[in-house]
């Protein structure tokens, strides 16, 4: 059963981290006067970030859907959701304009406020970070040998 949840888990981080490639990437290939203003943390443009972090994204993404290792996809999707949250705790220490632009200019043309869209992006951020972490410490748990064994095969060796 822990193991459909593992697999489970990794394919549903895979398709967010698609989605939001997909949103950036596409933002980025726009015309909107943002793109060309500086990211107010990076000093990059905005463009320039999209392009960058939506490629990364759509890597990871092809990792967690069609890679086999667990450990090192649970690793790399703890480490994505940890800095995305620390670019949004940089947003907010830096009291830069909200809500957050994570998903570039595609969300105009959905039919949600932007601030409904940032709440639901810090729902995923919160799932991304909360689930990585869990399963990699179930996993840890897991193959954690028991001290009492562990010093009784060490006696015998």
């Amino acid at each position: 059963m822990k193991e459909k949840q593992i697999r489970w888990f990794i394919v549903s981080a895979g398709v967010i981290f698609s989605v939001t490639a997909l949103a950036k990437l596409v933002s980025a290939a726009g015309d909107a006067r943002i793109l060309n203003l500086e990211d107010p943390l990076l000093g990059l443009k905005n463009r320039h970030v999209m392009l960058g972090v939506g490629a990364l994204e759509a890597g990871l993404a092809g990792f967690l859907l069609f890679g086999r290792n667990c450990w090192f996809q649970l690793s790399l999707t703890a480490w994505m959701a940890s800095n995305f949250l620390v670019y949004r705790l940089g947003l907010w220490w830096a009291n830069a304009p909200k809500p957050c632009g994570c998903l570039g200019t595609v969300t105009d043309a959905l039919p949600f406020s932007p601030r409904t869209v940032d709440y639901g992006m810090k729902g995923m951020l919160a799932y991304l970070l909360i689930g990585s972490f869990a399963l990699i410490t179930m996993l840890m748990r897991k193959q954690k040998p028991d001290a009492p064994e562990a010093a009784d095969s060490e006696a015998t060796v």
